[in-house]
């Protein structure tokens, strides 16, 4: 609705209050994308250790693997994580991590 000086003073017409559905959604979808974000970072974090990579070269090497088989980031980075969860480590590479993490504890409370 406009007055006689041409100033908007009104609107008319249905309104729908949409926020609480909206705000719903909103949750979801931020809910979703960090859990997308912490399995890629987990993944990445794998990556960085083995190979003694920096973190951006981590995300390509994710970036690749994900465009190669056509499949989703996350989904690349989730099955990843699956398969070093089901396979295991070496018992080596368990004993060496045993020994860092026992050693930087040690290293704290002197």
């Amino acid at each position: 609705m406009i007055d006689d000086s041409g100033e908007v003073v009104g609107t008319e017409g249905f309104y729908i209050d949409v926020t609480d559905g909206l705000q719903s959604d909103i949750t979801t979808e931020t809910s979703r994308i960090l859990k997308s974000r912490s399995i890629i970072d987990q993944a990445k974090g794998v990556l960085m250790v083995a190979y003694g990579i920096d973190d951006a070269r981590a995300f390509e090497v994710l970036k690749l693997s994900s465009q190669l088989a056509q499949v989703k980031l996350a989904t690349v980075a989730r099955q990843f994580l699956d398969d070093i969860r089901s396979h295991g480590l070496p018992p080596e590479t368990v004993r060496t991590i045993d020994r860092l993490l026992v050693q930087t504890r040690q290293s704290h409370q002197k």
